[in-house]
């Protein structure tokens, strides 16, 4: 028959994910049909680093809210491809958020 006082808290982290992908049509988005790229290496923070899988996805979870900069190898992409956008990305990620950054890449003509 006595109380107990018991404290805790719930925090909400934020992720940062998205998809490294060859971009069949160029629209610059993640479409059916188009394969993703595994073993490209993708760079949060200039600190961690993480794979692709083989869909192409990465992924790094509990990320504090805050300013991030995401950035792609390009040694560990394959000569054959180039990035459609720019390989940096600098995002405010939010508490509960889940931040998708996709790496559209385009294939070089081979000759």
């Amino acid at each position: 028959h006595q109380s107990a006082r018991l404290d805790f808290g719930i925090i909400s982290r934020s992720e940062i994910a998205g998809t490294v992908f060859v971009d069949l049509n160029n629209n610059g988005r993640f479409d059916p049909g188009e394969k993703g790229l595994r073993n490209v290496m993708v760079v949060l923070d200039n600190t961690k680093s993480t794979l692709t899988d083989n869909q192409g996805k990465y992924h790094f979870p509990s990320t504090p809210a805050g300013e991030h900069v995401v950035a792609l190898d390009l040694n560990s992409i394959p000569i054959r491809y180039i990035p459609a956008i720019e390989i940096e990305q600098s995002i405010t990620s939010f508490e509960g958020i889940t931040f998708i950054w996709n790496v559209p890449l385009t294939e070089t003509p081979t000759q």
